[in-house]
């Protein structure tokens, strides 16, 4: 059985080792390989691209994903991605670190755009949702720092998503 597992620190498990993250305690516990890509700062564009990466060429048999939060963001500079948040970045080009000066200094965004920005990744979330029970793929989601709560268009997750409208994020080192 291979189970794959994506996120952001909670799911990488920073500052513990492998063997105590609860990804590894689930592994273990039904006796499964697991690849897991998570990392800590990585944004929701980030798990979407490398679970979606992923699936094009495997089939695990369950995935396991922690969202991080709606204004972490990754950027393709020249064929390479950064990952840029809040509390900092990746050690990025001189033109990037002026970009995110200002990214910044504008606050990000103005409460409409970050709606906007929310209810993109939502439906990105959503869709990759459906890609997985289109594909036979069992999986479970939960609210590591994003919380859904405003999205207006709610969706049927069934038991695929815990939570995902609650505004509950959960403490993953209570897991192990």
């Amino acid at each position: 059985m291979i189970m794959y597992v994506n996120g952001d620190s909670h799911t990488a498990g920073l500052g513990i080792e492998k063997e105590e993250t609860f990804a590894h305690h689930i592994a273990q516990h039904y006796g499964a390989e697991y690849i897991n890509e998570a990392k800590s700062g990585g944004s929701n564009d980030r798990i979407l691209r490398l679970t979606n990466t992923y699936l094009d060429n495997h089939k695990p048999d369950f995935v396991l994903i922690g969202w991080s939060s709606w204004e972490r963001e990754e950027w393709l500079y020249e064929g390479r991605y950064y990952d840029v948040n809040s509390s900092g970045h990746d050690r990025m080009p001189t033109v990037l670190q002026e970009r995110y000066k200002e990214w910044m200094a504008i606050g990000q965004s103005t409460n409409e755009e970050i709606q906007d920005k929310m209810r993109d990744q939502h439906d990105r979330m959503f869709q990759l949702h459906q890609r997985l029970q289109n594909e036979n793929i069992p999986h479970l989601f939960f609210n590591c720092v994003l919380s859904l709560w405003l999205i207006n268009n709610q969706q049927n997750w069934g038991v695929n998503y815990i939570e995902p409208y609650s505004g509950v994020h959960y403490n993953t080192s209570a897991l192990v």
